[in-house]
């Protein structure tokens, strides 16, 4: 896979290779489901006793938290893949670039950590309202710096990322509070999507050769619309 996705990056650029790489994960999961309705019919399983990920899809306490998720990873992963090259140019030296990069990734533990810590005691909804809030704040910083320079639009960047406790633990949560038998499709086929989505936004952001501060300001909306919405569904 390797040698594949280098002649392919090699002859259409990185871009392509990593549609590449999202491919064969969505082809695999498409076969997955194909092939166990296929089974399913065979044996006349009913539609009540069969756990797809069609019928997963249909309810709405599971496909709620899924778009909740996938939002915001649309975000998170390609913010987290533009965050060292925003940084060109800006940071003085090889330990500036690796210590903003660790601010980024200790935001998310700390994000995390007052998740963990808020969980017993606030609700789902209330917690994904947070991290709404928090995105929020992070456009804001990114609008700023479209005035007063890069530095604001990189905090702005390290504070969308640190909204992902707020939505993807409370999300993940509750994308598993379907029937017992169906926990184990509901997990391959949340882990599935993210996947997916994620990537595919990573290549698709890729393409788009804009100010790096207006891709962060137009991704926060997509997420944060995303998650609203998904919290209208679920």
């Amino acid at each position: 896979m390797p040698f594949i996705v280098g002649a392919i990056a090699s002859a259409a650029g990185w871009r392509w290779a990593l549609l590449a790489l999202v491919a064969p994960i969505f082809l695999v999961g498409v076969w997955i489901e194909v092939e166990r309705t296929v089974r399913g019919d065979k044996h006349d399983v009913s539609p009540v006793d069969r756990s797809g990920w069609c019928a997963l899809l249909q309810e709405p306490r599971f496909s709620g938290p899924v778009l909740a998720m996938v939002g915001f990873q649309m975000v998170f992963a390609p913010l987290a893949v533009r965050l060292p090259f925003m940084l060109t140019g800006q940071a003085s030296s090889v330990f500036s670039v690796g210590l903003v990069l660790s601010l980024a990734n200790m935001a998310v533990a700390v994000g995390l950590a007052i998740t963990g810590w808020l969980v017993p005691r606030v609700s789902s909804r209330a917690l994904t309202k947070t991290g709404m809030v928090i995105m929020g704040l992070g456009c804001v910083l990114a609008l700023v710096g479209q005035v007063h320079g890069p530095p604001w639009t990189v905090v702005g960047v390290i504070v969308v990322l640190s909204a992902f406790g707020f939505v993807m633990v409370p999300a993940m949560a509750d994308a598993l509070n379907v029937e017992e038998a169906d926990r184990t499709s509901a997990a391959a086929l949340s882990g599935f999507l993210q996947a997916v989505c994620s990537g595919t936004a990573v290549a698709m952001t890729g393409m788009v050769i804009s100010d790096h501060g207006v891709v962060v300001v137009a991704l926060t909306l997509v997420a944060i619309a995303t998650v609203w919405i998904s919290q209208r569904t679920g």
